[in-house]
């Protein structure tokens, strides 16, 4: 309950600008309150209480995120780690819970999950340009370790528009999971490069950036996507606007 009331707040605080500071400090009180009896549940977890606990988590996540970006600070560095942060909490999160899913996809969110999966498993993507990307990974100096983990980065986000592109227009901004898909599933060892602020991984999460300007008129999402983009650009500098060109054009749209 603790949670879905700062959830509840955490909107508040971003649809009523006059009032932001204090919905978003009783958002976090309720938060770390909601948080401390979340960690006890993923301990201990059973029939009884694991669709609270996946309810929580994906409340969680989105709290998390909707921190990062719309409460940041003018310092893209302390964005990108608090990004990185999400990045591990929604990972950790799925180690938990994706034990049972099986379980979930038979309870009383079935209907949920499985429009999510059937809506997720159609849809052929012609707008995604991995060309530039591979273009980038094959002609950067990096080791062959790094090249390879940046491919199967790609490769995952590839999977997320592909995904977008089987959703009907009207869903497209409205659909949230698709905020997390590509934050749980990129591997660890990007997280790290990201983390090292490697010029190429700041590319590639740039296009991530994209998925995140689409969905723009999300309260929870806002201008995410192209305050990333832009402070992207900001941090590499012009020696880099070419592989820029796609995502700024789309956040142009």
């Amino acid at each position: 309950m603790k949670q879905i009331l700062s959830t509840s707040a955490l909107h508040l605080s971003i649809t009523r600008s006059e009032q932001r500071n204090f919905y978003h400090q009783h958002a976090t009180q309720l938060q770390s309150e909601a948080a401390a009896g979340y960690n006890s549940i993923l301990e201990k977890l059973d029939e009884s209480n694991i669709v609270a606990a996946f309810l929580m988590s994906s409340l969680l996540g989105l709290h998390v995120f909707c921190d990062t970006f719309l409460f940041r600070d003018a310092d893209f560095s302390h964005t990108l780690d608090a990004l990185l942060g999400c990045m591990s909490l929604l990972r950790g999160v799925r180690v938990v819970i994706g034990n049972w899913w099986t379980y979930l996809l038979s309870s009383e969110l079935d209907v949920i999950l499985m429009d999510a999966t059937s809506k997720h498993q159609r849809g052929i993507d012609n707008t995604f340009r991995n060309e530039d990307l591979e273009r980038l990974i094959s002609g950067a100096d990096i080791s062959d370790a790094s090249r390879k983990i940046y491919r199967e980065t790609i490769d995952e986000l590839g999977h997320l528009f592909a995904m977008e592109a089987g959703l009907p227009e009207p869903e497209v901004g409205q659909s949230a999971n698709m905020i997390f898909a590509w934050l749980v599933v990129a591997p660890q060892e990007y997280a790290e490069l990201l983390s090292a602020r490697r010029p190429e991984a700041l590319i590639i999460l740039s296009y991530y950036a994209v998925v995140l300007h689409h969905r723009r008129s999300f309260w929870a999402v806002g201008d995410a996507g192209k305050y990333l983009i832009d402070a992207i650009g900001t941090h590499l500098g012009r020696h880099w606007d070419a592989w820029l060109a796609w995502p700024r054009s789309m956040a142009a749209s």
